[in-house]
């Protein structure tokens, strides 16, 4: 199940508004069109992009560690 959510969560973030990379820092959960953040600032937000760039390292490292453990 964890797996499969995190399938749907990537498929959503590969998708989703981006702006040199970088993801904003409100977007529409049903199509991931970017929510403005103001009047003059609708672009990429770098810090939220770096906490959810550090969580999928974090993740990708439990589930290599996870996966290497099921066939030793």
């Amino acid at each position: 199940e964890a797996v499969s959510r995190l399938t749907t969560a990537l498929n959503f973030l590969e998708n989703a508004d981006r702006f040199h990379g970088a993801w904003p820092h409100w977007m529409n959960g049903n199509n991931g069109d970017v929510i403005p953040f103001g009047t003059i600032d609708n672009g990429g937000d770098l810090v939220e992009t770096s906490f959810l760039c550090q969580g999928l390292m974090c993740v990708r490292e439990y589930f290599k560690n996870f996966c290497r453990s099921q066939f030793e």
